[in-house]
This record gives C-alpha cells, structure tokens and sequence, in this order.
C-alpha cells in the first residue's frame, strides 16, 4: 500500500514569495498561523486580484489548518482532499473554488464568497457560515451538521444527500435549491426562504423547525411530508406542490 508523505511546511512569508514568484502548486503543504496579518498580505493580495482567475492555485492535500485568512481573495482554488479544520477565510473571495472531500470542520466563513463551489462530500460540520453566499454551489452529501448558516445565500444550490443534522438556517434563502434526500432532522429552518425548493425524499424528524416561519410557496414535497408544512402555511398562506 501506497503511503502519502506528510504535508510539507512553508512559512507565511515564504509563501507569499512562492506566489508572486508565479508558483502555483501548494499540493501537500502545510501552511500555519495568521496569513492576513503578515507586513506583505496587501501584497498577495493585490497580486491575486490582478492575475487571471484561471490562473488557479492548488493546495489539494494541503493542511492549512487553523489557518488565518480573512478576505483572501482566490476564486478557482483547487482545496480537493484539503485539511481546513477550524481555518478561518471569513469574508473571503472563494467562488468557483474546489473543496471536494475537504475538513472544513469547524472552519470560520462567515461573509465568504462561495457561489459555484464544489463541496461535494466535503466536512463542513459545526462551521460558521453566517452571511456565506453559497449560491449556485454543489453540496453533493456534504455533512452540515451543527452549521451555522443564518442568512446565508444557498439560492439553487444542490444539496441532495446533504447532512444538515441540527444545522442553524434561520433566515437563510434556498429559492431554487435542492435538497432532495437530504438529512433535516432538528435543523432550524425558522424564517427561511423556500420558494420553489425541491425537498422530496428529505428527512424531517419531529425536532425539525419549520412552522410558521417558512415561506414555502413553490416548495416541491412528499406526500408524506405535507403534515410538517400545514400550519405554517395555514398562518402565511401560499402552497407547496405535492409530487
């Protein structure tokens, strides 16, 4: 059996050199400590706004956790496999990137641009994505457990398969989203915005917080799942599509 080495450490500094020196592959490599707060951060991040976005960097595999990275400017990154835990890209330019099977637990995003990220399979549990724009963003069977996403923007993000086990979505907007098969047991959905939001064959156990708050209308349901949506339409109005 094959053993992967362990990630190789680079300093902040050298880092920011690697960059702007035009390398582009941070595969396996470990990066620590608080990024944003280096004399050069201004630097990096001048130099990534100007370069192409498709220009993309790579840390798959890569370890960066507990990470520091507030408002780092890098769509298109290519984080697959990245250990993330507890990182923190609050506020952060991350659309398009990749995040396949990515340890994102625990990780700080709250603000972060994440609309078309790919998360399929990724470990997103106990993370802050208060005010994360996920619009448009792929979800595939990410496990969202005890996640924080009040406010957040999941407008026609996929999420079928998705763990959302006891996961905060107070005033979040999933119009358009889907969350076929995915798991909504105990999640807090109070306030949410889930116009025309596809949830057949989802999970919703009796700790699931859907009542009068939800605006539903357009919603796409199970048979099954119609008693859990009743009252709260009965107080708002507006109407779900059963099938």
């Amino acid at each position: 059996m094959v053993t992967q080495s362990a990630p190789v450490a680079v300093s902040l500094d050298d880092f920011i050199d690697a960059v702007t020196e035009g390398n582009r592959d941070f595969s396996r490599t470990r990066l620590s400590g608080n990024l944003s707060g280096r004399p050069r951060y201004p630097d990096l991040q001048r130099y990534l706004i100007k370069k192409p976005n498709l220009d993309v960097l790579s840390f798959e595999g890569a370890d960066l956790s507990g990470l520091v990275a507030q408002r780092l400017y890098l769509p298109f990154m290519n984080a697959q496999g990245a250990n993330m835990r507890e990182a923190d890209f609050s506020d952060a330019i991350l659309c398009n990137a990749r995040f396949y099977k990515a340890d994102l637990c625990g990780a700080k995003l709250r603000g972060t641009a994440l609309g078309f990220a790919v998360l399929d399979d990724a470990d997103i549990m106990r993370a802050d994505l208060t005010d994360a724009n996920l619009a448009e963003a792929t979800l595939f069977r990410a496990s969202l457990s005890r996640a924080v996403l009040v406010h957040a923007d999941l407008t026609k993000a996929k999420l079928s398969g998705a763990k959302l086990y006891d996961a905060v979505l107070r005033f979040a907007t999933l119009r358009d989203a889907c969350l076929s098969g995915a798991k909504l047991d105990s999640a807090d959905l109070r306030y949410a915005l889930l116009e025309n939001t596809d949830i057949r064959g989802a999970s919703l156990g009796h700790r699931t917080d859907l009542w009068a708050s939800a605006n539903c209308i357009g919603m796409r349901i199970d048979e099954e799942q119609k008693p859990f949506f009743d009252d709260a339409l009965a107080i708002r109005g507006g109407a779900y599509l059963v099938g």
